[in-house]
């Protein structure tokens, strides 16, 4: 288990937000997947504050508890002296998002579709299949994927479980997103207690999590000032945004022209 100290250098990530009416403006419309996969209410919760030193203890005290056989585990922890438990229907609740539609985990081994999954994400002009030759819409939903659903600090030329997360959005199946963000939390812990992550995930959800556990206000009314330090994700910028900001930036620089 990591250390208080440790924990304190681990980089919580705030999950983005998605601004889809400027995204609309740029000729790109998510608003048809976003209601078929129903996640209207998650992308909303996005807006809400993160509680970084309140997500490090929770991750700090997380532990992963087997359960029967066939059954699924679950994720403890400790925040504050108070016990939480979380299943994949507690996250269900958290984002008010159902519990159907496919579990990506079962596509993690020779899943067979491979040679759909090329055709139907990658631009073959590079003739290349890596993240940068994405179809536009698929690069999209890859920087939403690795920003919110699937969070990772840096990402790899080569797309491994999450090709199939892509895959399924651009079939317009709909995905278990609680239970991809239950695993996807599992495996995260069970690889940060062996000392190979130096991320947080989830760190917005985590906060909304602990604020209707009660553990906000608990931290509020003991006056653990530190606990209560907040902070929000950044908008996603789409290449053209991120093209408009940097000429801006430039455009705003007045050199200093000094006389002799």
């Amino acid at each position: 288990m990591a250390t208080s100290s440790n924990s304190n250098k681990v980089t919580v990530i705030r999950e983005k937000v998605i601004n889809f009416e400027n995204l609309e403006k740029q000729g790109i419309n998510l608003h048809q997947t976003v209601k078929i996969q129903e996640w209207e209410k998650y992308f909303t919760l996005l807006d809400g504050p993160t509680y970084p030193q309140l997500v490090r203890e929770f991750w700090n005290n997380a532990f992963i508890k087997e359960k029967k056989a066939n059954t699924t585990p679950v994720i403890e922890t400790r925040v504050l002296g108070c016990s939480i438990t979380i299943t994949p229907t507690d996250i269900a609740e958290l984002i008010r998002c159902s519990e159907k539609g496919i579990d990506i985990e079962k596509y993690r081994y020779n899943s067979g579709l491979e040679p759909s999954i090329i055709r139907k994400l990658y631009d073959f002009s590079g003739n290349k299949t890596e993240t940068k030759s994405l179809k536009p819409v698929a690069n999209l939903w890859y920087k939403i994927l690795v920003s919110n659903f699937m969070p990772k600090e840096e990402t790899g030329l080569a797309l491994t479980i999450d090709k199939h997360f892509l895959y399924f959005i651009m079939m317009k199946q709909k995905i278990n997103l609680p239970l991809t963000i239950f695993n996807y939390m599992k495996s995260c812990i069970e690889i940060s207690r062996k000392g190979n992550l130096d991320f947080i995930p989830y760190g917005r959800v985590i906060s909304e999590l602990l604020n209707q556990r009660g553990i906000v206000k608990k931290a509020r009314c003991s006056r653990i000032t530190d606990y209560l330090a907040k902070s929000w994700g950044s908008p996603l910028q789409t290449v053209e945004e991120r093209e408009e900001t940097s000429s801006q930036s430039y455009s705003s620089y007045s050199p200093c022209i000094l006389g002799f």
